[in-house]
């Protein structure tokens, strides 16, 4: 399966008409895929839009030697979405994904779509936090889920280790051109919700 299916696939499985995030959204090409398949009653985007000048960040395009002007990106993300800013259905959050994870409270979001830092230790970090976030019965989704040019095996082992710590409260519902979905059965608590199949049923 190609990316582009795969991440339309994500698309379709995406809860209808719930709240979610968006980690690492750069311009808005699929958070404007977002707003129109899944209509969302709220979107978080969640971006620092801010160069990074960890040396393992070099080769990445929000690395400092890229050159981005990463204010410019933000200006044009925010004056492109207008619209959507101003009817309250998309909230701009401009933080690090640790930061903007970690203010919501436990189960209040439907779905996490997570393409933000690359490396294994961000990546593992947005998907724990993505757990507390999500309630039971909703997705986790992870972009590049592949080996890449820069980040290597980091996506795979963090997704690996990660689904293996959590495998009683979580279950891989897609995983295909470079994607992971993941939907959370189980609270932290135990407690059970309805799954994906038993609310659209």
């Amino acid at each position: 399966m190609d990316y582009a299916t795969g991440r339309t696939h994500v698309l379709d499985l995406l809860p209808k008409g719930d709240v979610g995030a968006e980690i690492g959204v750069w311009q808005g090409g699929f958070t404007d895929r977002i707003l129109a398949h899944a209509r969302p009653w709220r979107l978080y985007a969640v971006d620092p839009w801010v160069l990074s000048t960890d040396p393992l960040h070099r080769d990445a395009w929000y690395g400092a030697a890229s050159g981005v002007d990463m204010d410019a990106v933000y200006a044009g993300f925010v004056r492109d979405f207008d619209a959507d800013i101003a009817s309250g259905v998309l909230q701009v959050v401009r933080e690090k994904s640790a930061t903007a994870l970690g203010r919501f409270e436990p189960g209040s979001l439907g779905f996490v779509y997570i393409d933000g830092d690359h490396t294994y230790d961000a990546v593992r970090r947005d998907l724990d936090l993505s757990l507390a976030a999500c309630r039971v019965g909703g997705l986790i989704c992870l972009d590049d889920h592949c080996p890449g040019k820069w980040w290597g095996d980091s996506i795979l082992r963090a997704a690996a280790a990660f689904l293996q710590a959590h495998e009683d409260r979580c279950t891989v519902r897609f995983s295909g051109g470079a994607q992971l979905v993941i939907e959370v059965t189980m609270g932290p608590d135990g407690g059970k919700g309805r799954t994906i199949a038993e609310r659209q049923g």
